[in-house]
């Protein structure tokens, strides 16, 4: 649930994550497109939290990425793809 997430948290996807899957996200235009897929137990650490309501998102840096590349996840895509660690 976002409204307890902070930045400096983790999180993990619950499922693979493709770019082609992301592309339908609500935030997919504030999205970096990146080689490979965000996989299930992987640690991305959350840069920037928006509580809202109405407009709930989290924004995650990906790892090894360089420059650094990002991810922006509203709250209904957060609840069916990703849990906090």
């Amino acid at each position: 649930m976002i409204i307890s997430l902070h930045s400096g948290n983790f999180i993990t996807p619950l499922r693979e994550l493709t770019n082609t899957r992301m592309a339908h996200w609500k935030y997919a235009a504030d999205c970096s497109t990146f080689p490979s897929a965000l996989m299930p137990g992987m640690r991305l650490r959350i840069s920037a939290v928006n509580k809202d309501a109405g407009d709930m998102w989290v924004q995650v840096a990906i790892p090894y990425t360089d420059p650094e590349k990002s991810i922006k996840i509203s709250g209904e895509e957060f609840a069916l793809n990703f849990k906090s660690l």
